[in-house]
Order: structure tokens, then C-alpha cells, then sequence
């Protein structure tokens, strides 16, 4: 019953967007996080989370909307060369869902890579999503600059070393 309600809500919610992208990118990930679940009562919470947070989607502002999609990293006009992702989804309230992974490569023949991971919610002041926190440690202010363009400003503690989600972000 629930699978079937969360699966007509997704539907529902992929057919209002063009482009839908972030969405399923989204929901990718939180099936990975379904299927690490053991037991009856796992599932049940992971199901009403996911009800709850597809439904607030679909009634976040549409002016809002625009703002969903996957942003990758650019340097100088290019795809920055250590990657940098970060999904952005919409929510009811002014509230935004990100999540995002940073990689650095280590210059030389080591290829040493660390990793970083952004996620958490974060609200809509003026033109700034206020610092989104994944835990204690992890904090930084997604500015949105233009339609399809955001800014990363000020991000702390989501990484190994070198790893920085700062930086400008394109669709």
C-alpha cells in the first residue's frame, strides 16, 4: 500500500517537471537507503519519510521549481576537472532538499582521491539558501544567481582534504 502510494506520487511529481532529472536522481538515492533497511519497520519509516517529502515537492512554489535540477561544477568556462554534483530539489515552505558529492583527485602518479558529501534541507532567504547542514560539521550558503546557475559560497567540513563544493554550478 505503500509502495503504491509513494509510486503514484512520484509519477505524479516527475510528470509536472520538463526536465526530471534531479528528480530521479533523488529517488535513486533513496532507494539505496530502502534497501539497506532490515526489517518491516524500517521500510514503514523509510515509506512515510518519502511520502511525506514527494508530497511536500509537489506543492512547493512553482516559482520555486525552477530552481530543481542536477548542478555540476564549472571552473573558467569548463566542467571543473574534480567533480563537483549537487542535486537541488524544491520543497513546500521555501525549503530546499540538496544533495551532493565532491571529488579531488590528487595531482602526480598517486591519484590519491577524497571525497565529500553535501546533504540536507535548507530555506530560502532573499536569494540565498541558508546554510544546509548535513550534521554539525558540515555547513554551507547555495546563492541563486540565474535561472540554471547557482553559486556555492562559504562551505565547511563536507569533505576529506582539498574537497571544497565551493565554486559556480551550471545545469
Amino acid at each position: 500500500m505503500l509502495d503504491d502510494t509513494m509510486g503514484a506520487l512520484y509519477a505524479s511529481l516527475t510528470s509536472t517537471y520538463s526536465d526530471a532529472q534531479a528528480l530521479k536522481w533523488g529517488q535513486k538515492s533513496w532507494l539505496l537507503e530502502r534497501n539497506a533497511c532490515q526489517d518491516a519497520q524500517c521500510l514503514e519509516v523509510a515509506y512515510t519519510q518519502r511520502i511525506a517529502f514527494l508530497q511536500s515537492a509537489l506543492s512547493a512554489d512553482p516559482e520555486l521549481r525552477k530552481w530543481t535540477g542536477n548542478y555540476v561544477r564549472y571552473t573558467n568556462g569548463k566542467k571543473d576537472a574534480n567533480s563537483a554534483v549537487i542535486n537541488v530539489i524544491a520543497l513546500n515552505a521555501s525549503r530546499f532538499h540538496i544533495d551532493g558529492t565532491s571529488v579531488w583527485v590528487s595531482p602526480g602518479k598517486s591519484g590519491t582521491a577524497h571525497t565529500g558529501a553535501l546533504r540536507g534541507f535548507g530555506e530560502l532567504k532573499g536569494a540565498v539558501i541558508s546554510e544546509t547542514v548535513k550534521n554539525e560539521l558540515c555547513s554551507a550558503k547555495l546563492r541563486l544567481t540565474a535561472p540554471g546557475t547557482l553559486r556555492v559560497e562559504g562551505e565547511a567540513g563536507c569533505g576529506g582534504m582539498n574537497v571544497t563544493f565551493n565554486g559556480e554550478y551550471r545545469r
